[in-house]
């Protein structure tokens, strides 16, 4: 039953970065991810975990782009969760 559960998580992530991906028509600027790592209600602890996370690097390589809903998956402490709700913005969602 777990291989299963994998493969319709990985499904679910194929999926959702499938469409966001059609709704980015352009490249997503650095300044959109520098703006989310830099945004003043990010919490110090995260800010230390940003020099060997590299958040901009990371979601620059995803694609996130506004607008995007995105999934989320094994979430942990929410690090990236944040960052990806900052990108995606009102219009988006992060699940």
């Amino acid at each position: 039953m777990r291989p299963k559960l994998i493969n319709l998580c990985t499904l679910a992530v194929f999926l959702c970065c499938s469409a966001g991906a059609a709704a980015a028509e352009t490249s997503t600027p650095d300044s959109v991810y520098a703006n989310a790592v830099n945004n003043a209600a990010r919490s110090e602890t995260d800010r230390a975990r940003d020099a060997s996370r590299k958040p901009g690097a990371v979601l620059d390589f995803l694609g996130i782009a506004p607008g995007m809903v995105v999934l989320d998956l094994y979430s942990g402490g929410g690090y990236y969760s944040e960052l990806l709700a900052y990108v995606v913005g009102p219009e988006g969602q992060v699940v």
